[in-house]
Formats: structure tokens, sequence, C-alpha cells
């Protein structure tokens, strides 16, 4: 008697967002300066034109609402002591994110390891920066002793400390925004306010920036990034806790819409039966059930030894 195992997979929840190359709805447009759904493209979807570019090695990942048969891709900026795997922004972008007031960023990250480099500028994971070698640094973004560090202006290292009170774990997605207006310098974390410090810093007119990038710092010696990064944005103007809050809800409402039980593969004989279920958020959701022989998932049908293969169980 032959035996052979089945293993399963589901594309769940249709009506879960896909993020192309359009700018997500829940964006606030008014001062937006640029916005990278990072979709496996470097294209400024905000329609203003700041096409980024990348340096080393970065690669396409699964993106924050990238699952169960989504499409939506991130960037992965990997272990690189010393290596400047980044995305690069535009100098029109430089010039714009300059001299600013006010301004707000925004950007999704998942750590894929905390690092602890001891480097003298005090981060152990580089999300962003805007760079001037040895004149200035600016919205430097990191992770510091676990925690989110962002430093507006300045020459690094710095005693000026801003960090969150959310502690960073690793492989887990969180959405940053940091805001600053010449009064206080405001960090939300998943839609929440987290951390706020009375601050006159405002972005200074860098001329000629050495880079403005996301990812690994520049330089030998420099912290890697260890991250996958989504969903960044910029904007000449000081978002407020409603625009924060919409934003998130726009995202999460995609994150949260998962499958709640997998599916279990299992072995049985041809003369045999078996039963597959799972279960999902979405009670609208909609089902296809599939299977892979080794050359590729193929949908399944309600024809021959299956049944219920438009549905949560497949028998």
């Amino acid at each position: 008697m032959k035996n052979f195992i089945l293993i399963t997979a589901v594309f769940c929840s249709m009506s879960a967002s896909v993020l192309g190359q359009t700018l997500p709805s829940s964006i606030p447009t008014d001062s937006l300066l640029a916005f990278y759904t990072l979709n496996n493209s470097f294209i400024d979807v905000s329609g203003n034109g700041h096409t980024a570019t990348t340096t080393g090695n970065v690669y396409p990942a699964l993106g924050l609402n990238g699952f169960c048969g989504n499409t939506d891709l991130a960037f992965y900026f990997p272990n690189s002591w010393g290596t400047a795997n980044r995305m690069n922004f535009p100098a029109t972008l430089m010039a714009e994110m300059n001299n600013l007031t006010k301004g707000s960023i925004t950007i999704h990250f998942k750590i894929d390891s905390l690092a602890n480099h001891s480097h003298y500028f005090g981060f152990d994971n580089s999300l962003m920066i805007k760079q001037k070698h040895g004149s200035n640094s600016e919205m430097y973004l990191g992770i510091q002793d676990s925690k989110l560090r962002f430093h507006l202006t300045g020459s690094l290292p710095s005693t000026w400390l801003f960090v969150s009170n959310t502690t960073i774990l690793e492989d887990q997605w969180y959405h940053a925004i940091l805001t600053w207006d010449g009064q206080y310098e405001k960090m939300y974390i998943n839609g929440v306010l987290d951390a706020s410090i009375s601050s006159s810093n405002t972005l200074s007119n860098m001329v000629n920036p050495s880079y403005f990038s996301i990812g690994a710092l520049e330089g030998v010696g420099s912290p890697g990034s260890f991250s996958t990064i989504d969903n960044v944005g910029f904007w000449d103007d000081c978002l407020d806790s409603t625009e924060v809050s919409q934003m998130y809800a726009g995202f999460a409402t995609a994150v949260y819409d998962s499958i709640t039980q997998q599916p279990v593969s299992s072995t049985f004989t041809t003369s045999g039966g078996a039963y597959f279920t799972l279960a999902h958020s979405d009670t609208s959701a909609t089902y296809q059930w599939q299977q892979n022989g080794g050359t590729g998932w193929s949908n399944l049908s309600d024809l021959g030894i299956y049944s219920g293969t438009m549905t949560d169980s497949l028998i």
C-alpha cells in the first residue's frame, strides 16, 4: 500500500490590502514630500519624482502586509559591519528635507538581530541618516540598547538622547513616526505617542550632504542595519496625533487580518482519508487550497479525491 504526504497551503482573505506602486489611502497628502512603499521598487509614489537608488547588497523581502498570498514586499538590509548596504535618497529630496523648522518622517521596520556594536555614534542598528562627513548628522534613526533613538541634528557622538519608552524586540514589525516643530520632538510607535521632549532643534541648512539613506551607515566600522524596512515617508510639516493614528490604522487593518489557525500536513494511505482545516480572523474570507507535487503550487478543485477546496476545510 503506497503512502504519500499531502502538503497544503492556502490563499486567504481576498479583501486584504495589496500594496503596489500607488500611495496608500491612509497617508496624509498635505505637505507630503516623498513616500516609498518599497514594493520591489525604489519609486517615490507621492508623485514628486524622488526615485531612490541602492549601494551594496539590498534584497527584496516580505513586507509589512506580505502574508497569505499578499504580494507586498519590503527591502532587507543584511548584516553589514563596515559595509554600506543602503538605499540612497536623491539630491532632489535632500534639498527638500533641509532647513526645516517643522517636519515628519515615517518608517516601518523589523530588526533581524539586535546588535551591540559599541559604535562611538551610540547606535547599534542604523535605520536612517542624512549625513555630511565630519560636520553634521541629521534624522539619524536607529536602535540603541533595544530602544528606538532619534537624533534630529548636530554632530555625533552626542549626549542629547531622545529614545523610546518601548523596548524593541527582534522579528517584530514597528511603525514609527518622528515629528518636530521647533518646540517639541515627538516619537509615535504603532500609532501612539511613545515619547516627547521639549526641543528647539530643527533641520539645519546642510549644503551638499554626503548621503541621505536608509540602511547601514557608510564608513569603516559603521553599524549595520540588520533590518527589513518598509513604507518610508517624509513631510515638511508636523503631523498631528489624528493623522498618525489614522495612518497606523490604515496599515494595521491588513496586518491583523490573518490566519489564526494553520492547517497541519498529514501522511496517509491512498485508500484512507484526511481532513485539513484552518481559521482566519476575517469571517468573510475566501479560500483556495493548493498542493505542491514538487513542480510548484497548483490549485485543487472538487474533483476526484478532494472536496471543500474553496472552503476553510479540505477533505
